[in-house]
């Protein structure tokens, strides 16, 4: 499917809608001409499909939010799956599918490589994720240098002998 936006801003801009219709039980998945959504509504079983166009719409209405103080929930659709929508921007991912299971997401895409990555996202992990902001980005956790760290019993004769 051809995604007009970021997968951020536009998994973003779907939160925000699941957010004000009161959406549960997410599940959505990418085919190959729109993200397909299936979740329970205050109104019964919804389905319901983001084609290009739908997704065009959903991010305009979300630019047209932006500086009128109009925040969503603190860890709503809106929030997590933007989140989700960065990781899977930093590692270019497609073919997405998303499954809530309690107040966790399962979310598995293919990687640019070809390889598919299945990760849970746990309340904890989206809240630190929602936190870092579209601003602070992270770096992959591949770049990430530690410091070094002496193994046991080295650096401690140093400390006696002084």
């Amino acid at each position: 499917m051809f995604w007009p936006a970021t997968r951020s801003d536009c998994l973003r801009a779907i939160g925000h809608f699941l957010d004000q219709v009161g959406a549960s039980r997410l599940q959505l998945e990418e085919g190959d001409t729109a993200l397909e959504a299936r979740y329970v509504a205050r109104a019964g079983e919804v389905e319901v499909r983001y084609a290009t166009a739908t997704l065009e719409t959903l991010l305009g209405e979300a630019r047209a939010r932006r500086g009128t103080g109009a925040v969503g929930a603190a860890l709503g659709y809106e929030q997590r799956l933007r989140a989700i929508g960065a990781e899977m921007d930093r590692s270019r991912g497609r073919s997405v599918r998303i499954r809530q299971f309690d107040q966790s997401l399962v979310v598995s895409y293919l990687t640019r490589e070809g390889s598919r990555l299945r990760s849970t996202y746990v309340p904890s992990l989206l809240e630190s994720l929602s936190s870092i902001g579209p601003n602070h980005r992270r770096e992959p956790a591949e770049v990430l240098t530690l410091p070094a760290v002496a193994p046991p019993g080295e650096g401690e004769a140093e400390g006696r002998a002084a």
